[in-house]
């Protein structure tokens, strides 16, 4: 899960136009679709090269795990912003959105959630580190 994540993130950064590369890469898959495998990379532009194999070979979510990234996506879309940015998910946010959901989560479950929060993080340090 901790790689599908990782790769989730990284497809999603937004790139100089404000798009996703994932978007900027479905782009070029649909452009190229018509070639032949052995000669479709000359047509992919070469600052998407890098992530081809990402994008058409992504790390695949257990099926057992797609609950938990679900949690962490509804954790994730009500994170609060602090001024500078987005904020961790806290336990108080995780208490919050247990009593609203119903959602009892063990601790593994918890210490899932915070795994993926800190990948999060990591991938949009990342992405701040290529935009400088």
């Amino acid at each position: 899960m901790l790689d599908y994540a990782r790769a989730e993130f990284f497809l999603s950064q937004p790139q100089k136009d404000g798009k996703p590369l994932r978007w900027h890469l479905t782009v070029a898959h649909d452009a190229i679709a018509h070639f032949d495998a052995a000669s479709s990379m000359q047509y992919i532009p070469a600052e998407l090269r890098d992530s081809w194999d990402l994008f058409v070979n992504p790390p695949q979510l257990p099926f057992e795990l797609e609950y938990l990234w679900r949690w962490f996506l509804e954790l994730h879309n009500s994170r609060s912003n602090n001024g500078m940015g987005p904020s961790v998910i806290t336990y108080q946010d995780l208490l919050a959105w247990s009593h609203m959901t119903g959602n009892q989560p063990r601790k593994f479950e918890l210490d899932a959630i915070r795994q993926l929060d800190r990948i999060y993080f990591e991938a949009m340090d990342k992405e701040n580190d290529t935009a400088a």
